[in-house]
């Protein structure tokens, strides 16, 4: 918006990487202050990698000290990705054979996928999406916005062989993507004895998320919030402690809350009252 000094008129340019992309409107074109606010907005921008982003005044008629007010700059990612909730499962040994194991889940997140999510198991291993029906592949409908899938795992050993093998995940705009988002990577199955997975819990309650671990973490942790429409809310990176809470400024509704530790990501729906 304007700012008080002079009756110059003035406008503001966006360039992202030294080009210029976009430019408001030219105002100010009278004396004094004002409360009225020009947008500068720009969409689908698909420039990948890092950015450098700069508002300039621009002049159109003189070299003046034409000041501009500027606030509430936002910058929303839209990347494809895919993002794991932890990296390896177990699948109980002790089956016996010619039998099914007990069912193992994890979640898997699709994020702004234009087509399907699709999770793939070799034998014996098989997946399933309601923990009932079991295949060999499975996949889920994405909205293109921020979606969570809750994925089971089963195996039927035929032999007295221990068992390894990979779970892929791919999508049909986004190949290979395990390590997209920094985090993530391969869903290994195996001895459930080669890990013992920490899980926190999460509940919303006056106005904070509290957190609650089943053990003390060993390592500091990193906790952000997302709006459902994958808009970050909140990044922090928390201490270790068994009970800790951040507070929580937003409108109520569903938000996703994402917990990233050394060794696993949790992933958890949260409902905001």
């Amino acid at each position: 918006r304007k700012a008080f000094t002079n009756d110059q008129p003035r406008q503001a340019e966006l360039f992202i990487n030294s080009e210029k992309i976009a430019e408001s409107n030219i105002f100010g074109t009278f004396w004094g202050e004002c409360d009225s606010i020009h947008k500068i907005e720009v969409s689908k921008l698909d420039i990948k990698g890092d950015v450098v982003i700069e508002i300039r005044l621009n002049n159109p008629e003189s070299d003046e000290y034409n000041q501009i007010v500027i606030d509430d700059i936002f910058w929303t990612e839209y990347a494809p990705r895919i993002i794991i909730q932890k990296d390896k499962l177990g699948c109980f040994p002790g089956t016996p054979i010619n039998e099914y194991s007990e069912i193992e889940y994890y979640y898997v997140v699709g994020r702004f996928l234009d087509e399907n999510l699709y999770v793939e198991a070799n034998s014996p291993f098989e997946v399933s999406k309601d923990g009932e029906n079991f295949f060999h592949s499975v996949s889920f409908e994405n909205n293109n916005e921020f979606e969570m899938h809750k994925v089971y795992v089963r195996f039927k050993p035929t032999e007295e062989l221990f068992y390894e093998d990979e779970i892929i995940h791919h999508s049909g705009d986004v190949i290979n993507t395990l390590n997209i988002c920094g985090y993530g990577g391969s869903v290994s199955i195996g001895d459930i004895n080669d890990f013992i997975i920490n899980k926190p819990k999460a509940f919303y309650k006056n106005n904070r998320i509290k957190i609650v671990w089943e053990k003390l973490p060993e390592t500091p942790y990193q906790v952000k919030l997302f709006q459902i429409n994958g808009a970050k809310i909140t990044s922090r990176v928390m201490q270790p402690e068994l009970r800790t809470s951040i507070p929580v400024n937003t409108q109520s509704g569903v938000v996703i809350l994402l917990i990233s530790t050394n060794k696993d990501i949790f992933t958890e729906k949260i409902v905001i009252l």
